[in-house]
Order: structure tokens, then sequence, then C-alpha cells
């Protein structure tokens, strides 16, 4: 959510930034309107193609400029997006009403002694780009029938596949 609003908030930065330098080309080019006429005579005779290719230099520079900067924006936006659709394939993987990840849970009751003691604790995951770190906290039963804390962390794919089981700490 806070991506969200930084992102607006650069797009309106950038927006203003480019409504700023708009206005300033206009002014220039408006200025440079108003003194050209009683300034013809004195360019004719002092180079006056030097002074053209001087400002034409400047108003190309400036639209570059604004162009590099619309395509930078194109690129956060798409950038954006592809990070939204992916955190949308990682959320629906997760259970909605206890939060946590089907494949992770069933790995784990898999590996267990006693699968049927298995209460869930809590789950949080990172995403790392091409996979997610999934680590759950659960109570379960060892083979003495003492419960125990456990943390599990799992490397999953973003297709919810576990990977593999990186650490089991009880």
């Amino acid at each position: 959510m806070i991506d969200f609003f930084l992102y607006h908030a650069e797009i309106i930065i950038t927006s203003v930034s480019v409504v700023i330098a708009l206005v300033l080309i206009i002014a220039v080019l408006v200025s440079c309107y108003y003194l050209y006429t009683p300034m013809a005579d004195f360019i004719k005779k002092h180079g006056g193609q030097k002074i053209q290719d001087k400002m034409s230099m400047t108003f190309h520079k400036i639209m570059r400029k604004l162009l590099q900067e619309k395509r930078r924006r194109d690129h956060l936006k798409a950038k954006y997006h592809q990070k939204a659709k992916e955190n949308k394939n990682i959320s629906s993987q997760f259970d909605a009403q206890d939060i946590f990840h089907e494949n992770v849970n069933n790995e784990i009751k898999s590996r267990m002694h006693n699968p049927d003691s298995y209460d869930h604790i809590r789950t949080v995951c990172s995403d790392k780009g091409d996979h997610i770190i999934v680590s759950t906290r659960f109570r379960g039963k060892k083979a003495s029938g003492k419960v125990v804390l456990n943390t599990v962390q799992a490397k999953v794919d973003l297709e919810g596949n576990v990977l593999k089981i990186i650490s089991w700490k009880s």
C-alpha cells in the first residue's frame, strides 16, 4: 500500500516538474519572439546563424530531457504493474482465514511424527524476486509426546511449489 502511494506521489512530483519545464520553455519562446524583432538587425549584422543555432540546441536539449523523463516514468509504471501482478500471484498461495501457506503446511505435516498434533501459530513470507521464503511457527508433538514450538523456513517458487526446507528449529 505504501509503495502504491509512493509511486503515485513520484508521478505527481514528476508531472509537476514537467509542467514547470514546459512553462519555462513557453516563457523562453515568447521572450525570444518579442526580443527577436528589435534585435533582428543586430543578429543579421553579427552572425545571427550562431545565435539561432544555440537557441535551437537549448530547445532540443530540453525536449530530449523531457522525453527521457517520460521514458523513465513509463518504465517505473511498467515495473510497478509487474510487481503488483507478482504480489497477487504470491498472495493467492496463502489461506485467507489463517494466513498459512498450504503447500508448506503439507510438507511440514508429511515430515512430522504426529501430523494430527500440528497447531499453526504464525506464517510470514519475504519476496526474493524469483522465489519466496516462507517462515512458519507451529506447535507439534515429538515422538516422546512432548509438545514443542517449531519454526520452519522453506524456499517456495512463485507458483507455490516447495523447493526445499531451509531450516527446522525446535
